[in-house]
């Protein structure tokens, strides 16, 4: 599927919060969410996955403030955010939110989640639920953002 969208884009930083803060703090009523935790990270002194951390998440997110995180995204039906960790302080973000208009082509991907389920954090029975897709916003032929979306009718 593809149409025509304008999109709304503002971004900022801010020097006092957590990727982790800021997502909690704009993610209510979210759709859908996904971290990736600072990749020094080790938990008990061991790298890899971290038990019972799940990157992405169906709704609000709730990832533990102990774990350090190098970005997030939260996605609403019509808009999303982007949170980076800043490498001296705080973070910076940038959000976008579709609407009425012809600046940009939208067009929708399957996304696919069956090769690697418990790097998401995604159980056998979970993925099976979630009919997610990928929209990407192009203008003079270059992809200029992206987000998540759950697909109409199916939720985890």
């Amino acid at each position: 599927m593809n149409r025509q969208v304008d999109l709304n884009r503002t971004h900022g930083f801010e020097p006092e919060k957590s990727v982790s803060e800021l997502a909690r703090e704009w993610g209510a009523e979210a759709m859908l969410a996904w971290a990736e935790p600072e990749s020094d990270y080790c938990q008990d002194g061991h790298p890899g996955r971290i038990p019972g951390f799940a990157p992405l998440v169906v709704g609000v997110p709730n990832w533990p403030e102990a774990i350090p995180l190098a970005e997030a995204r939260v996605f609403w039906p019509d808009r999303a955010l982007h949170i980076v960790a800043d490498p001296v302080k705080g973070c910076r973000w940038a959000y976008l939110e579709e609407v009425e208009g012809e600046s940009y082509l939208c067009t929708e991907k399957t996304v696919f989640l069956l090769r690697d389920q418990a790097r998401f954090g995604l159980e056998l029975n979970v993925s099976g639920n979630l009919d997610l897709a990928a929209l990407e916003y192009f203008q003079e032929g270059g992809l200029k953002a992206w987000r998540l979306v759950i697909r109409e009718g199916k939720n985890a």
